[in-house]
């Protein structure tokens, strides 16, 4: 039971006549409410207030000390009697002022306020089901966890540093992958091509150019018509002050690369998106219609004002709508983004933001399923006395335009990986077949994929697929010597980000049979970032390391003194196959095999470290852990 209590200065209160129908922290005193006064508590001027006797809904809005809260959350809630984890999750994130954000798809949650609480560690191991009804015993729960994140801001990081290691584990990438970079690569798209349009102001002509059939501006025009340049605080605002119409010698962009650019561009109220040229920036020619009426009359356009500006009521910037007014407003918005596909549209509720004050933008809702945030359209604005509406996009929707872009940088990311693939080659042992069995002829080449030594060889047939053949029907090659070149970090990186692997834990391990080398990578798919590098032992081409993609299952401290030897800190890949130590004697002091062996093939498979390299790994690397092997 949750009781209020008000304290009343120097004065023991007894009954409801001492305060008549006065509403005290928002509770009214001729309510149905039971008071107590308890033992010591009475000396010392307490009123208990019980609230048990009121509705679910008003014991879990009496959890809010402001009365305007209160008004605001009652109307979140539909029924009196119970509350659903869907009304839960979006009153609590009002709560702690963060905007809604979708999981990745794969985690069925269709609830983006709950989706916020999961990043934020208040939501913990509860079902994802918006409808299913919660008790007040959960609602306590869940409130003093978003109170406790509201209050302390280093909550997020003391609750992950307690938890299980695959629940930190996942809500470390979702925060990771809400904080990396969405801006456009430095990909060229196309080229400019002058339109047949020109802008006509004041009897003076303006070039306009196309791409994908969208008609395009350069600001420095639109500087020379009147509009003002404003740069602040990381964007560019353009502000119309009536026409100028100054003489602009025009530099030809026709058949000039072109490429998305990063700027923030603001024309009004509008983000809009925009291209780049050479030194110049160009924006759709549409955005204009936050300032005027497009006309076109023989190939030409002009620019006819437009008086109702939604420009005069509301501010936007990188993060906010703001209302510059001393009236409340009432808007309704369209979030637009981009996931790669299509152009989605998040239209809002209407919103009301009183005087003076500002609304965040919700950049993040898709950002966990992989959609950039392209801008935000005011739809509707309404004031005491006026009201505005439209369904211009304004040039924005332009999918089209993003479809290309994404076509480019794939083209641009193949090319590197081909590049890259060349640095980094596989390390394949082909073998020749002695004699003809199990489906190879005598003289056949074929990819020597594993060994039990001195039984059988696994090898690959031309599905792939892997076949026994008896130990003495190949040939197999001398040991190649180890690469002694050293790529650069950076190349390593770019390397393993091109091969598309994933990791069920932060970490991935790959082993480069080619240099000898073990690498240990942080992150995630596409974003791995090189933590450590591993000098290694492989297996001899007579007893090779298998190649592929595995995980890492169990791990022992040592193994092999009932055969006479200690490796130590092993973990294991598959089957056989573990990483481990170099290999001492059982009592585990005396090396049975010197260093020297370390980057050199020497093993029967397995891969060898420095008894320092294989403790550290032992004890950092999790269960589960992708491993590459190439």
């Amino acid at each position: 039971m949750r009781r209020a209590v008000i304290v009343i200065c120097g004065l023991i209160v007894c009954c409801n006549s001492v305060f008549g129908n006065d509403d005290i922290n928002g509770i009214n005193l001729s309510d149905e409410i039971t008071y107590k006064m308890m033992g010591s508590e009475v000396e010392k001027g307490i009123l208990q207030i019980d609230t048990s006797e009121l509705s679910l809904k008003e014991q879990i809005i009496h959890y809010f000390e402001n009365e305007s809260d209160r008004e605001l959350y009652r109307d979140y809630l539909e029924d009196d009697s119970s509350i659903s984890q869907g009304e839960a999750a979006k009153i609590l994130c009002r709560y702690i002022e963060r905007s809604p954000v979708y999981l990745p798809e794969k985690e069925q949650c269709n609830s983006p306020y709950i989706g916020r609480l999961v990043v934020e560690y208040i939501w913990g191991n509860r079902s994802f089901d918006e409808k299913e009804i919660i008790t007040l015993a959960d609602w306590d729960t869940l409130f003093n966890k978003a109170k406790q994140f509201k209050d302390d801001k280093d909550y997020l990081k003391n609750a992950l540093l307690s938890d299980e290691a695959n629940i930190k584990q996942k809500i470390s990438q979702y925060i990771g992958s809400m904080s990396k970079d969405q801006s456009f690569k430095k990909v060229a798209i196309g080229t400019m091509v002058k339109s047949n349009l020109e802008l006509c102001v004041n009897e003076k002509f303006y070039d306009v150019y196309q791409f994908l059939n969208t008609s395009y501006i350069s600001l420095k025009t639109l500087e020379n018509i009147g509009f003002k340049k404003q740069a602040n605080s990381g964007l560019i605002q353009l502000i119309w002050q009536g026409y100028t119409s100054v003489e602009e010698e025009q530099t030809d962009f026709d058949k000039k690369e072109i490429y998305m650019s990063n700027e923030s561009i603001y024309i009004g109220e509008l983000k809009t998106h925009s291209l780049s040229a050479g030194e110049e920036t160009f924006i759709p020619i549409r955005a204009l219609q936050v300032y005027f009426n497009l006309n076109i009359m023989d190939n030409q356009i002009f620019l006819n004002p437009r008086y109702d500006l939604m420009s005069e009521y509301i501010l936007c910037d990188n993060e906010s709508l703001i209302n510059q007014t001393d009236e409340c407003l009432k808007v309704m918005y369209t979030d637009l983004y981009w996931d790669g596909n299509e152009i989605i549209e998040q239209r809002s509720e209407l919103n009301e933001i009183p005087a003076k004050t500002k609304i965040i933008k919700n950049k993040e809702l898709y950002v966990l399923r992989n959609a950039k945030y392209l801008t935000t359209i005011i739809n509707y604005l309404e004031t005491d006395y006026q009201m505005i509406e439209t369904n211009s996009k304004f040039g924005q929707d332009h999918s089209e335009l993003f479809k290309r872009y994404n076509q480019e940088v794939i083209k641009k990311e193949s090319s590197s990986h081909t590049e890259a693939d060349k640095g980094f080659p596989a390390s394949i042992i082909i073998g020749t077949m002695k004699y003809s069995t199990n489906g190879f002829a005598k003289g056949q080449k074929v990819e020597v994929w594993a060994a039990e030594d001195h039984v059988i060889y696994y090898v690959k047939n031309s599905n792939n697929k892997t076949v026994k053949i008896p130990w003495n029907s190949i040939s197999i090659p001398k040991n190649p010597p180890t690469a002694t070149d050293k790529p650069t970090k950076v190349q390593i990186e770019d390397f393993i980000n091109c091969q598309d692997i994933s990791s069920k834990t932060m970490y991935l391990v790959w082993t480069d049979l080619y240099r000898q080398k073990t690498y240990i990578f942080k992150g995630q798919k596409n974003e791995w970032q090189l933590i450590r590098t591993l000098l290694c032992s492989t297996g001899k081409n007579t007893t090779p390391t298998p190649r592929g993609k595995f995980t890492l299952t169990n791990r022992v401290p040592y193994f092999g003194v009932d055969k006479g030897y200690r490796c130590k800190n092993a973990f294991q890949i598959f089957g056989d196959y573990l990483y481990h130590s170099i290999i001492f004697d059982v009592t585990g002091t005396r090396l049975l095999e010197g260093k020297g062996v370390l980057g050199h093939r020497a093993s029967h498979g397995c891969i060898r470290f420095s008894e320092e390299d294989s403790l550290w790994f032992y004890n950092t690397m999790k269960s589960n852990t992708t491993v590459w092997i190439n």
